[in-house]
């Protein structure tokens, strides 16, 4: 008789706790230990119940848990610049399960880096376009083709045979470095623009 106190007394605290599905295993290990009592019925009717009562008490850590990771993603969420306020109000009528709140901080993350590198390449940009916005009152340099080396009328060829004179663009006043350096002292050929 003292077994079935004691399952009573256990019943009687967990049953109340558990929903109508979460009840029948436990339930039907209690109708077999009435059925026929022994200490193996009734050390299986009790961790039938000890694991009902854990699981509801996980499933309430779990739900604590998913309800701050979420609340923690939502922070992260709102912190990101430039997010349209309407897309936070329909992510927060998003359901809450265990990985919405790592997957919310994970979008925060990817959207923040997301305007960082958009704000990096749209300073790089104003400062290539400062770069080569010239003047509208100083034109830019000319460049003019000149021949260098030896004086000849033919250029080098593509393949590397010729005479050994090549054409080459440079600017206005600049002299050009001659490989040889035979036809002027120290090798640089001073250039003459039309």
């Amino acid at each position: 008789m003292t077994l079935a106190r004691a399952l009573y007394a256990h019943a009687a605290r967990t049953l109340p706790l558990l929903d109508d599905e979460a009840r029948v295993p436990s339930l039907a290990a209690i109708d077999r230990f009435v059925a026929a009592p022994s200490p193996a019925r009734y050390l299986a009717a009790s961790r039938a119940l000890s694991a009902a009562a854990r699981e509801i008490r996980v499933a309430g850590l779990r739900a604590g848990a998913s309800t701050r990771s979420w609340h923690r993603g939502m922070a992260a969420m709102t912190q990101v610049p430039g997010l349209d306020p309407a897309l936070a109000t329909e992510l927060q009528s998003l359901p809450i399960d265990a990985a919405a709140g790592c997957r919310l901080e994970a979008l925060a993350a990817l959207l923040a880096a997301h305007h960082e590198l958009t704000a990096r390449v749209a300073a790089a940009a104003d400062e290539l376009r400062k770069m080569l916005d010239f003047d509208a009152a100083e034109p830019p340099p000319k460049k003019k083709a000149v021949q260098t080396g030896k004086a000849s009328a033919r250029t080098k060829t593509k393949n590397g045979n010729g005479n050994g004179n090549e054409n080459v663009v440079v600017e206005e006043g600049v002299g050009v470095d001659v490989a040889g350096g035979d036809d002027v002292a120290g090798g640089r050929l001073p250039v003459e623009v039309d």
